[in-house]
């Protein structure tokens, strides 16, 4: 039986090869985009799953004012030494529930500075970047366990002074046969310290919430601070190590617990780091979960669509074989077997789709990747778990559109089955089950149309905003010191292209360390404040509007200016005009109190106020800033150049000459500013495109199946449309009523989805400080498209139908 059911469902998959060629393109397309959106899914929700048991490794948090560091400082900052930099670690073993602890830097970080730097082999020079600094190397590898392909982990960290590449920068510096070459060993050498080669390991999995290029097992960590992580033992409490370590805070920082700023530590599960927001300097971006649930939702929707459609085509092939049921039954078939018969034909169309799928994904991943800024290996579409989910959804989908005309037919009497060919074609009610799943895939249609558009709006919001400042023709491009920075801009400005030059300001940026600050004699204290420090040539280069910066002119060395932000919530707090601030002291952080001085705070004369521009990115809101502009800061880790020219790499070649006479130790790796400030919302752009894309195929898939149905409902009204017509109908008239039914079903849909569309809008938008509103005439032209490609696709489907002369139609079948 079962042998001449799969031959009876071949026959009739090749009889009808318009309905199949629909059902195994809309199938294909639908069942892959489902899989590419839960691979993406599965990627992010397994962030640092991969890494060994996981659930016993947490990060530390600093908690200090109202914000909290994903980094732990060390006790002096800057000039802590080897056993300053270990305190920490080595308390944190010290307890019976931690098995060990490690603390890392990567360079490519916000308390690192990131940008290049050579490395030096022999007589070979490479540029390189992302280097993890850590001077706990044998814990981290405890933690954090590597795979070596050449040395092993007893060896790699036993001594400082050690290098640890991953295969990727080993090939890339070795060349392919990196393999049959013995690099332990070598000696490298960045800036003036030499290192040992004493490894090479697996890259690192991109679902990590850090990455690296090479570790350096450096005695010094150079940076203020550390990502610190424990490993708990088996059966402990994180919980009792928490409460434990802030009571003895005091043994690690003396005199913290006297700092009224100061918060306590807590600590984060390894696994909950991709999804926990509002840290600071965090190493990779954080997960905006209400994404996620778009893009589950949005999967949802185009299983939805396949389904339906699979479904409306299943009702409409299985309608002209009413009679061939009835046969079945009146030569002793039962119910179950003509069930039997029609889910095994749904369910083999559906699988037959399996190899082309598994092709398509194939084909497509490494471009969902570059889109995504994924790694998704091009292994797991081959993988067990990949295959039987498409295997298996392939087969749901086939079972579930082909349940309900299995059960629909397989009870209907032999009288109703033999005496009506086009029941289902003839349906008068509007809220019939077909219509029903037609309104359901136009309710979805509107809906990702409209949130389509209004992630294009906020992108082109965004991306035209005045923000304050010139960001065309400028560069900016790393360099340290003070020196450096005087040679080279004495030769910039020799050219005559080059309009602008000074330390750079980080715009854009992310939040970062925030101050406590008032009014000298005021009660009221807050702590929002975001210091800044510029120079007066990043000023001119930026095109900042500050009158009190004359006085750098007339030869004041520094002045303190406030932001409108700053002005306006200080002023009205103690009732004064912003004018009447100008003058006046602010004091920073007033809870800090100088023993030797005998004064609390660090107080700033507001020299000036000038015009609120966005130093931070526009998801977060304008905050009160506190500006030092200097007419020579003493301090440069980067430049900012302005320049007016139509050859820009003729003049990025002479700024590259210049600053090769000034820097040895760093290549020059320069940014356009406008660019940057472009990529901080590159996440969001992507996310759109990929929204946009998935729009489009649900848009395709829905065309798909209401093209099949109508093109049924044409083919079985024919001699209803030649009766009209000799009643004197005009084919226009036909066309308008086979749309009439449709173009009802668009108007309920639009009113389902009015409020479902503006909702999911604006919970999209609400991640941005700065935002549009979400509109309901969006929904509305949404609808009108969806209406106009129907009405459309509906003529042209029932256009043929509708012309065919009376005589042709009715005559004698």
């Amino acid at each position: 039986m079962v042998s001449n059911y799969v031959k009876t469902s071949l026959r009739n998959i090749r009889r009808r090869k318009g309905f199949t060629i629909i059902n195994y393109i809309g199938l294909t397309v639908g069942t892959v985009a489902i899989v590419l959106v839960g691979l993406y899914l599965k990627n992010e929700w397994t962030y640092d799953q991969h890494i060994p048991e996981e659930e016993r490794i947490f990060s530390m948090n600093y908690k200090y004012r109202d914000q909290i560091y994903s980094n732990v400082p060390f006790t002096d900052y800057f000039n802590s030494d080897f056993g300053t930099q270990q305190q920490l670690t080595a308390h944190l073993k010290e307890y019976d529930d931690v098995q060990t602890a490690c603390q890392f830097v990567p360079t490519e970080s916000a308390i690192m500075g990131s940008g290049q730097f050579f490395v030096e082999v022999g007589s070979d020079r490479f540029t390189a970047e992302n280097a993890l600094y850590t001077n706990t190397g044998e814990a981290f590898q405890s933690i954090f366990p590597q795979t070596f392909l050449q040395g092993t982990a007893a060896t790699a960290f036993s001594d400082f002074g050690t290098i640890v590449l991953t295969e990727k920068i080993a090939q890339r510096w070795f060349g392919s046969t990196w393999k049959e070459q013995d690099l332990v060993g070598r000696t490298l050498k960045i800036g003036e310290d030499n290192y040992q080669l004493a490894g090479v390991i697996e890259y690192i999995a991109n679902n990590t919430h850090f990455d690296f290029n090479f570790i350096i097992h450096s005695k010094l960590i150079p940076s203020w601070g550390a990502y610190t992580y424990l490993k708990l033992a088996p059966n402990a409490s994180i919980a009792a190590v928490e409460a434990r370590f802030n009571q003895e805070v005091e043994k690690v920082y003396p005199g913290k617990t006297e700092d009224e700023l100061f918060k306590g530590f807590s600590m984060i599960a390894l696994a909950d780091i991709h999804f926990t927001p509002d840290r600071l300097y965090e190493l990779k971006p954080i997960a905006n979960t209400n994404y996620l649930t778009t893009f589950a939702l949005i999967a949802c929707i185009i299983l939805l669509v396949v389904w339906i459609n699979y479904t409306n085509l299943s009702i409409a092939m299985y309608a002209d074989r009413k009679e061939e049921l009835g046969m079945r039954k009146v030569l002793g078939a039962r119910r179950k077997d003509i069930v039997a018969q029609l889910l095994i034909e749904a369910s083999l169309l559906a699988l037959i789709c399996f190899p082309a799928c598994w092709l398509l994904l194939k084909l497509i991943l490494p471009y969902f990747n570059e889109l995504m800024q994924t790694a998704i290996p091009a292994a797991t579409v081959s993988q067990a778990t990949t295959l039987l989910a498409l295997f298996g959804l392939l087969l749901l989908t086939g079972l579930l559109s082909g349940l309900y005309p299995a059960l629909a037919y397989s009870k209907q009497s032999l009288l109703k089955l033999f005496k009506d060919k086009a029941n289902w074609t003839k349906q008068r009610r509007v809220f019939n089950f077909r219509n029903a799943l037609v309104t359901g895939q136009f309710v979805m249609l509107i809906a990702l149309l409209s949130l389509t558009y209004f992630i294009y709006q906020q992108m082109n919001y965004v991306s035209n905003k005045d923000l304050g400042f010139e960001k065309e023709n400028i560069i900016y491009f790393p360099l340290s010191g003070r020196e450096k920075f005087d040679q080279l801009k004495t030769q910039l400005t020799a050219l005559p292209e080059i309009e602008a030059v000074g330390p750079s300001a980080t715009l854009g940026a992310d939040m970062a360390n925030q101050l406590t600050y008032k009014l000298q004699g005021s009660d009221v204290t807050f702590t929002d404040g975001s210091p800044e420090y510029l120079d007066v040539g990043t000023m001119e280069a930026l095109e900042l509007d500050c009158g009190a910066c004359e006085q750098l002119k007339a030869g004041k060395d520094q002045i303190f200016v406030i932001n409108q932000t700053a002005a306006e919530k200080l002023a009205k707090v103690n009732n004064i005009a912003p004018e009447e601030l100008i003058g006046q002291t602010l004091v920073t952080e007033p809870e800090y109190y100088d023993e030797e001085n005998q004064t609390f705070g660090f107080p700033y004369v507001i020299d000036g106020i000038i015009d609120d521009y966005n130093y931070h990115n526009l998801k977060i809101e304008t905050q009160p800033m506190f500006i030092q502009v200097y007419a020579n800061m003493p301090w440069v880790y980067y430049v900012m150049v302005r320049a007016n020219t139509n050859d820009w790499e003729s003049t990025i070649q002479d700024i590259k000459t210049a600053y090769a006479s000034v820097e040895a130790e760093r290549p020059f790796d320069f940014t356009f500013l406008d660019q940057h400030l472009s990529s901080i919302y590159e996440t969001e752009r992507n996310t759109g495109i990929l929204l946009a894309l998935l729009s489009l195929t649900t848009l395709i898939l829905a065309l798909m199946g209401l093209a099949g149905v109508v093109s049924y409902l044409a083919q079985s009204k024919e001699k209803e449309i030649g009766i009209r017509k000799v009643l004197g109908a005009s084919v226009s008239s036909i066309l308008m009523q086979f749309n009439r039914e449709f173009l009802l079903l668009v108007g309920f849909a639009t009113l389902i989805t009015l409020p479902i569309a503006l909702y999911l809008g604006q919970q999209w938008l609400n991640s941005f400080a700065y935002r549009i509103q979400p509109q309901f005439w969006v929904i509305l032209l949404a609808a009108v498209c969806t209406a106009f490609i129907v009405m459309l696709l509906v003529s042209l489907q029932s256009h043929r139908a509708a012309s065919r002369k009376p005589a042709e139609t009715l005559r004698s079948e």
